[in-house]
């Protein structure tokens, strides 16, 4: 099984196109050059730049959404079984298991 890349997982902050919005990891720029590992582009044929914008941050939510997952299973798991069972069920599905 692979794993996905680690976050933080962010909006590239500097995008040149008004209609496609980029989400990354590792970001940098140096001498003027970006440096990034790229997750997601948002991409949207009506040109809906806010819609690209909320897609592109609920992408790069995507590590904290399954690091808060795996803590709340660690929680509930003596008290709220079946919860946590749904939950290692999405942590599963989302990991590709």
């Amino acid at each position: 099984m692979s794993t996905h890349t680690p976050g933080p997982w962010m909006v590239e902050p500097h995008a040149d196109d008004d209609e496609v919005v980029y989400v990354c990891a590792n970001y940098t720029v140096r001498d003027g050059v970006t440096r990034a590992t790229w997750i997601a582009e948002c991409d949207l044929q009506d040109g809906n730049l806010p819609e690209n914008h909320a897609n592109a941050r609920l992408i790069a939510a995507a590590p904290d959404l399954l690091k808060a997952c795996k803590a709340a299973i660690a929680e509930l798991i003596t008290d709220l079984s079946q919860t946590a069972d749904y939950l290692r069920a999405a942590i599963a599905k989302a990991e590709g298991r």
